[in-house]
This record gives structure tokens, sequence and C-alpha cells, in this order.
């Protein structure tokens, strides 16, 4: 069936019936519980809540398409939080996929719906996408030269971030490769350097210890990385002092590649030395992903319990949010500590709970976290919209990881040397419910 052969029997549709037992959509895609939201699937069919669900997990296949057709089903028949949702995740789609004009066009109709709504939890957000795509549409789209594959070496730094080599111009650079950054980002020093062009004006966006903070992009006319040749990279431009951190002996970072270079790249591996790419492959992964916006999601057992975890090759470490908390109450009976948070607006503390060790289990494949920070509160006032986030003490004791962003699929296996010891051991410290073993039977051997 054509797109608009079913966009036609869309609208033709019967309005859905009502269903009061239906799970709420909204507050499921609030915390990015994606394998609650694939689950309701069975429940919500035929329902008034399909349509809206249907919008959620089209976007999170970053399938902009399906995505439009069921949200302007949302629009004609859902309610004014419902119409909201909808825009709200067509435009995270369109920002993803680089259609930074429409993305700003779908948030000025999101933020007028949540005007007419009187809902100003969701005003920021919208506003923040709205003009950082506006500042993005002024700049030419990044394009990638035709190539099937490459590859470049990766190292890890000494606070285990996997880093490669990238040149600008004519000038050798290394990047931290992060699939948790929206955009690409760069230090100012340099982008004044490698002479790189700034786009007038600025955008505010949120970081994570403050609502909103206003920064600037410039665009790199020219990146090579790992054999592709990619043309206008946007980059976010941060003052030095931003990507300079307080380890001993001092820790810097210049560049990080992010999320739209990826995207093109379409399927990227993390290997122990090397980072590889290649054209997405119809069978490429049994392990779902999931994307809000530019953000993307992993299904995984945290301790056996099925979860969605923030896919972060930029975090150091595996953590777990408030919203964790709230859910498995028990994991806060840990020992307390406090946790320093930096970002672009500065620094905040809060209390966590350490939890000794956590099974993550990612498919077939499990490795074990020691000491995992739990958050029990939210310092800064800015809520992680998520339940933890999935790091590189986790997917770093890989022999590889592999993610077909076509597909949206993931795979990973193998034991990186160094690693295998704690890999095997697996998570021997007892959970909080006093079971031997977070997920009830022990890691097997591989």
């Amino acid at each position: 069936m054509t797109a608009v052969a079913a966009s036609l029997l869309a609208a033709c549709s019967p309005l859905p019936r009502p269903d009061a037992s239906a799970p709420d959509i909204a507050a499921l895609a609030e915390t990015n519980d994606w394998p609650a939201l694939m689950a309701a699937r069975r429940t919500v069919a035929g329902s008034s809540a399909q349509p809206l669900l249907e919008t959620r997990l089209a976007a999170a296949r970053l399938d902009e398409t399906a995505t439009r057709r069921w949200a302007d089903n949302v629009l004609r028949t859902g309610s004014a939080s419902e119409r909201s949702a909808a825009l709200s995740a067509l435009a995270g789609v369109e920002f993803a996929r680089g259609g930074y004009a429409r993305a700003a066009a779908t948030a000025d109709r999101w933020i007028a719906s949540l005007e007419e709504d009187g809902a100003s939890d969701g005003l920021l957000g919208a506003r923040q996408l709205r003009s950082t795509a506006l500042l993005l549409a002024s700049a030419p789209q990044q394009r990638i030269d035709a190539a099937k594959d490459g590859a470049a070496p990766l190292w890890r730094d000494k606070v285990g971030l996997v880093r490669a080599p990238a040149q600008i111009g004519d000038v050798r650079i290394e990047a931290v490769l992060d699939t948790g950054a929206n955009l690409s980002v760069i230090r100012r020093s340099l982008a004044k350097r490698l002479g790189i062009r700034f786009i007038a004006g600025t955008a505010a966006v949120g970081s994570s210890t403050v609502e909103s903070v206003d920064i600037e992009v410039a665009v790199a006319d020219r990146m090579a990385f790992a054999g592709a040749t990619l043309h206008d990279v946007a980059f976010i431009v941060l003052n030095d002092d931003a990507l300079s951190f307080p380890v001993p002996g001092g820790y810097d970072i210049d560049a990080i590649i992010g999320f739209p270079v990826f995207l093109a790249l379409e399927r990227i591996a993390f290997r122990p030395d090397r980072f590889e790419w290649g054209n997405s492959l119809p069978a490429s992964g049994s392990i779902p992903l999931f994307a809000n916006g530019s953000d993307l999601y992993i299904e995984t057992l945290v301790d056996g319990r099925p979860v969605a975890l923030h896919l972060d090759t930029g975090a150091a470490r595996t953590e777990l949010t408030a919203w964790f908390a709230r859910r498995f109450s028990a994991y806060r009976a840990n020992a307390l500590a406090e946790r320093s948070v930096s970002g672009a607006g500065g620094t905040a503390v809060g209390t966590v709970a350490k939890v000794p060790a956590l099974e993550v289990r990612i498919g077939d494949w499990a490795a074990c976290a020691r000491d995992v920070d739990l958050a029990l509160g939210d310092p800064t006032g800015i809520a992680d919209h998520h339940l933890g986030r999935l790091g590189q003490d986790i997917v770093g004791q890989a022999g590889w990881f592999r993610l077909d962003l076509g597909q949206m699929r993931a795979d990973i296996g193998g034991d990186r040397d160094g690693a295998r010891r704690i890999a095997r051991r697996g998570c021997r410290t007892a959970a909080p419910d006093g079971s031997n073993y977070p997920s009830g039977s022990p890691m097997p051997e591989r």
C-alpha cells in the first residue's frame, strides 16, 4: 500500500473507540519507557490511544513519513494534550533527520498547542528546539560523499571515553565519539584556529545543570572521518573552560562527534581499537534501538528488569536516575554519597545511592557495573526523562558493539582484553531484595 493510500484510509477511518483502561502513552513516553510502550500495542489496538502510541513508535524508528501520518491522525481526533505530544514527537524526528526548517515549523505548532492547552511544562523544551532548529536551518544541510564503508583507529582516554582521529580542512584533530551528543561539539579556541564559519545568532538549549544556556553554532565545510568525507558539519561551540574537567593531571576535550554524523554513517561499530562504519543492512542486529529526537535508547535487562537505557558512549559510567529510584524503590536502601554534576551551565551537587553491583544484559550478552550512582533527586531542578544511562563501564567491556541506525537495531558480543575477568566473574554482590545475584542467576561463562 502506498503512503498516499494509507493516509487516505486513515482519514476515512471511523474514530477509535475510547478505552478507559488504555495505558497513559504520554506518561510512558516521558520516561522513555520503550519496553512498556511496545507492550502497550497489544492493549491499545483499535482504541483512542493507538494513534498517539503509533506516532511515538514511528518516531522512535526515526521514520519521519510514518510519524507525520500518525501525527496527522492525532491532530484530527486527539485531545489537546495528545496533539501536543504528537507534535513533540514529529518535531523531534524532523530535527534528528536534519530537517531543521520543518522542525522549526512543527515546533511553532507545538508551542501554540501547549499555550492553547495552558500547559507550561513543555514550553521551554519546545522553544529551545525551535530556536536551535531555526539557527541550523540557516546553514547548508550536512551531506556525505558516496562511500560504502570505512574505519579509524580507536583508543580510550584517561577517563575511559573513546576517541578517534578526524580532519577538518587540513588539520588533524582527535574527538570523543559520543552517541549521547545531539549535535557535534567543538571548543571555541579550536573553532577559531580552524577558521570554520560561525552562523550569525545564538540558540537556547538545555544542559545537565541549567534549564537554558545560549550557544553558538559553527559549520565545518569539510570533515574527513573514518574514510568518510562529510560536508557542512554543524558544531555547537562551547567556551574552552566548558570542555576542561577537574581530573588529576588535567582533562580536555577538543571536539565531540555526535549523533548527526553517526546517522549519516548509518551502521557503526565500536571495537577495542577500531571504529568501523558501513551502509545499513536489512538484518543487522537483534536488539531494538529507540530514538526520542536525537537521543538513543537501547533495550536491556537491568538486574533482570526490562529497562530502556539512554545509550551514551560519551558517558564514562552507567548511571540510574531518580525515575528509576521511584520505579524500583528497593535500590534506595544502598549507602548514600554526594555527587557533582557538571555541564555547560556549571556544577551542581546532589545525593545518590551507591549500588555496589549492577548486571546489565543486552540481548544474550551481559556485564557488570560497580558502584553505580542512583540519583535520589534532581539537584539542578532538571529531571532526566529516562530511567538510566548506559556508559562505557558496561559497553566498554564488549569485544564489539554495533549500531545500525538505518534499521534501529544493535548487536553486542565478546570480551575486550582486560575486561574478561570482570565479565566472567559476574555480579556477586546481593541485590537490594536479598537475592544472591541481581538477576536471580549468575552470568554465564562465555
